[in-house]
């Protein structure tokens, strides 16, 4: 039941902008009224309408979290040309390494780790972002994964690895090979669940 009325209202704009708009209007009289309990109607009338409120995404992150359903992963801050991705995920922690022979990336002094974490439903949209931003100059990718599934992102080019699965790896750590990055960063092999 509830899902066929996920149904109607997706493929249904305009009666979805009506209950929507309704239960705002409902929400906000009830402030008003005897009837204030019934306030929260305002919050799932603007969820109908598609303005999300700040906390709803960190509520459902915290669940996910708790599931295991959120990706998590390490940006390179140095690795990007378009750093308007770091503002679409959520910065868990920051920290700055310098550059050492062995990360053969001499041309930099230090290397800006973010430590990231966003919605499962957003993994393919941040894996595309993420792809179009890496500098094109050098060789970088850039990896987040989740309990069951593990994003390995190189300049235009996406790897969707399933975590059971050893094998899906291998085409991973062999493209980043062909592109320059050493063997020892493309140690995806203990990520295998």
């Amino acid at each position: 039941m509830k899902g066929r009325i996920r149904k109607i209202l997706r493929d249904n704009p305009r009666l979805k902008k009506f209950f929507g708009g309704t239960l705002v209007v409902w929400g906000i009289l009830a402030l008003f009224t005897p009837f204030t309990p019934g306030a929260w109607l305002m919050i799932l009338g603007l969820e109908l309408l598609g303005i999300e409120l700040l906390f709803v995404d960190r509520v459902r992150l915290w669940l996910e979290r708790k599931r295991g359903l959120c990706y998590r992963g390490d940006i390179i801050e140095e690795s990007l040309s378009d750093k308007l991705i770091l503002k679409r995920v959520k910065i868990v922690s920051t920290e700055v390494h310098p550059v050492t022979a062995e990360s053969q990336t001499l041309w930099l002094s230090q290397w800006t780790i973010h430590t990231v974490e966003f919605l499962e439903k957003r993994g393919p949209k941040v894996a595309e972002r993420l792809a179009e931003s890496l500098e094109e100059a050098h060789p970088w990718y850039a990896d987040f994964k989740n309990d069951t599934h593990h994003y390995i992102i190189f300049r235009n080019k996406i790897f969707s690895i399933d975590r059971t699965k050893p094998a899906e790896y291998q085409a991973a750590r062999e493209y980043g090979l062909s592109l320059g990055i050493p063997a020892h960063q493309l140690d995806f092999e203990s990520n295998v669940i």
